[in-house]
């Protein structure tokens, strides 16, 4: 009796790819800006499942902005892939810039202001003309311009004050809402001298562009930008992602790495034959193809440097049934003369112009005694019956699992080690054969048999010792019962 431990595979891959597109295929199409509408099937990126969308509501798929508005479970592309919004964050926000606000432009109606800002044009100074008045601003060093009198404050040819200007250029920052007082005073040009007014005072003079933005003592309000790139995305690989895709069916090359025996995928290939290619995720020297039909598998095992472990060519598949045409699937057992370390990479090429394989599986070899060629092997029939009103019986061809039932001889000396082994693998799925052989010799139905190779379970053992006359032979054995998995 042999059996192997399944071990995890990664990176699996398959030579027929599916037809059906992926997400990103959509994007590749009909660009960023598309739509996901109902019945429409589209596989994950491992090629393993295909889902389809089921809702009436069509998904408007857009690129994604900083600018934009979403919502949680929106689809939008980035970075050339589909991505989900997981998380929407309303509490951050940035205040206008003073462009952005409704702002005062006649000076004039100062006492009626309203509007935070009042905006005036730059001209390349601080101070500017309305009729026979000139409009200008100063810190508290002005007026006298820090030493300078009065009567430095001669009108220059563009209506402005030279001196005034260079007193102020320093002293106006452009920083956002800065808590400075500015003076803003309204003289009246008379002659070789001038009337002071009220003053204005603005809490900041702000510069952009061509223009002046100048706080006004009114007390508006803030207003606020709510702030953008506050959504948290998610890269969508699986369209079972997204809200109304459901299940629909396996790929070919997915069905082979499914974990279930009886999904079994259907290649017609072309060039006469299917390539599979795995990563193994630990010890491995054992590898089964489950419910596989074709003509023949060659297997070929690399360390992760690229350097060939095992190989084996074109193994005969046999699923003749009677020497007719007609064919059965079957399981079929390789196994490597040197134990594969972790990250080998496994490439199996099955040979046929019709191919169907339920599953491939990878594990690590336990011998468990040699099994007695007496056995028995039958089968469980799930396939489904209906009993209509009249007591016909519609019986829909479905499943059917093989049973195995037998003895295993093994030495007195191995009745606790093995013991332990039942308690540890009894109910695991496991890669069994118990035809005893590892030398990839094909069944010959003598002392190799097909029928005894399985992915399957250990439904029931029982240990038992024998006596030789009045003592415990050197021999014990046990019996057991193997079901096959699905």
């Amino acid at each position: 009796m042999i059996v192997s431990l399944p071990v995890d595979t990664t990176s699996h891959t398959c030579s027929e790819p599916s037809t059906v597109r992926t997400l990103d295929d959509l994007i590749t199409e009909y660009g960023e800006d598309h739509y996901i509408s109902k019945d429409m099937d589209i596989r994950d990126l491992d090629e393993g499942d295909i889902f389809r969308y089921s809702l009436d509501d069509k998904v408007h798929v857009m690129p994604y902005k900083d600018t934009d508005n979403y919502s949680v479970g929106a689809i939008v592309v980035k970075d050339g892939h589909h991505h989900i919004i997981t998380e929407v964050d309303n509490s951050k926000r940035y205040g206008k810039e003073p462009e952005e606000y409704a702002v005062e432009t006649d000076i004039k109606k100062w006492k009626t202001w309203t509007k935070r800002y009042f905006k005036v044009p730059s001209n390349g100074s601080k101070c500017w003309v309305v009729g026979d008045r000139v409009y200008y601003f100063y810190d508290s060093k002005c007026p006298p311009c820090v030493g300078r009198t009065w009567k430095a404050w001669d009108r220059t040819t563009n209506g402005c004050y030279a001196d005034l200007y260079q007193c102020m250029k320093n002293n106006i920052s452009n920083k956002y809402d800065e808590a400075k007082d500015i003076k803003g005073q309204k003289k009246v040009w008379g002659g070789s001298a001038s009337v002071k007014e009220e003053t204005l005072v603005f809490k900041s003079a702000i510069k952009r562009g061509s223009n002046w933005y100048l706080r006004t003592w009114t007390d508006a309000a803030v207003e606020y930008h709510t702030q953008a790139g506050r959504y948290t995305l998610r890269r969508v690989y699986s369209p079972e992602e997204i809200e109304g895709f459901r299940f629909n069916r396996k790929t070919a090359c997915g069905a082979a790495f499914d974990d279930k025996n009886y999904t079994k995928g259907v290649f017609n290939p072309s060039s006469g034959f299917v390539d599979f290619s795995f990563v193994t995720s630990g010890w491995a020297d054992t590898f089964v193809l489950g419910r596989v039909f074709a003509e023949t598998v060659s297997l070929t095992a690399r360390d992760d440097n690229g350097n060939v472990i095992f190989n084996i060519n074109n193994y005969p598949i046999k699923n003749e049934i009677g020497g007719t045409n007609i064919g059965q699937d079957v399981n079929l057992i390789l196994y490597s003369n040197t134990v594969l370390p972790p990250s080998s990479k496994v490439n199996i090429r099955i040979k046929a112009g019709e191919v169907s394989i339920g599953r491939i599986l990878a594990g690590r070899m336990l011998k468990l005694g040699f099994t007695n060629t007496i056995f028995d092997n039958g089968f469980n029939d799930f396939s489904p019956k209906e009993i209509d009103q009249w007591g016909n019986v519609l019986y829909k061809n479905g499943v059917r699992v093989y049973n195995h039932v037998g003895t295993v001889d093994m030495p007195l000396k191995d009745y606790d080690a093995l013991n332990r082994a039942f308690m540890y693998i009894g109910g695991r799925e496991m890669i069994i054969n118990s035809s005893d052989s590892i030398n990839n010799t094909p069944p010959n139905s003598i002392d190799i048999f097909q029928s005894t190779m399985m992915i399957g379970r250990f439904q029931t053992f029982k240990q038992k010792t024998r006596n030789v006359g009045a003592i415990m032979d050197s021999i014990a054995g046990y019996t057991f019962s193997i079901r096959e998995s699905t």
